[in-house]
């Protein structure tokens, strides 16, 4: 009968910790971001986006622009299906006459860091109320600020 009574409270104790210690794995809601890259300038431009593997090309016409969507806990800029299902860490915006800007994602700074179009704080329409939204749109002008940095294409 002992034996019984301690199998039925080792049985009643392992139960009782499978439930209370189960490992619950709360993830981050999927939310959606819309970056759109206008054309102010009076010529056509080429934005490229790469990584050590992989590149992506868009031609904007002027006053034209350029959408990419993208979904995920945290969607970030040129990361995601719209370029290939790869982290863009290099923009480069091609001018006529061989000039180019080119904007470098930094990785030591968190998920938004860098410069140019990897920096939030530079888009047209950023605050910080905006992105913590579950869906957003953010707007970056390619204007005569981004021709000025220009310097010869490598």
């Amino acid at each position: 009968m002992l034996q019984k009574t301690t199998w039925m409270l080792s049985l009643l104790t392992g139960i009782s910790l499978m439930v209370s210690c189960g490992n619950e794995i709360t993830e981050l809601p999927i939310r959606s971001a819309t970056y759109i890259y206008k054309n102010t300038l009076p010529e056509t431009i080429q934005l490229n986006v790469k990584n050590h593997y992989n590149s992506s090309s868009f031609l904007i016409n002027p006053q034209d622009s350029v959408r990419i969507d993208e979904k995920g806990e945290l969607p970030n800029p040129f990361h995601g299906e719209s370029i290939g299902n790869v982290i863009g860490d290099t923009v480069s915006i091609s001018f006529g006459e061989n000039k180019c800007t080119v904007y470098f994602k930094d990785f030591s700074s968190g998920t938004f860091g860098g410069n140019g179009v990897f920096s939030l704080e530079e888009y047209d329409n950023y605050t910080k109320e905006l992105v913590n939204q579950r869906s957003y749109t953010l707007r970056y002008s390619i204007d005569s600020a981004d021709y000025k940095k220009a310097t010869t294409c490598k």
